[in-house]
């Protein structure tokens, strides 16, 4: 919005060079959501069924340390 009013008060809409690149990002904008973004959603996992719980258990007793001051 911002960019469209400044480009109208500029008087630069129908300047090759805009148009140009409205063209291309447009263009970009497109191979994003038809090519790209559908082709990771095969390669992502399947999030599980339901969340596995981790079981706490206490670290194993060390050995004192003969170096201790």
């Amino acid at each position: 919005m911002f960019g469209v009013a400044t480009g109208a008060q500029l008087g630069v809409l129908t300047d090759a060079w805009l148009l140009v690149s409205v063209v291309l990002t447009a263009g970009a904008a497109a191979v994003l959501g038809l090519a790209v973004l559908p082709a990771q959603r095969p390669s992502q996992p399947a999030p599980p069924s339901a969340p596995r719980r981790r079981r706490l258990t206490r670290p194993a007793e060390r050995a004192p340390c003969a170096y201790t001051s």
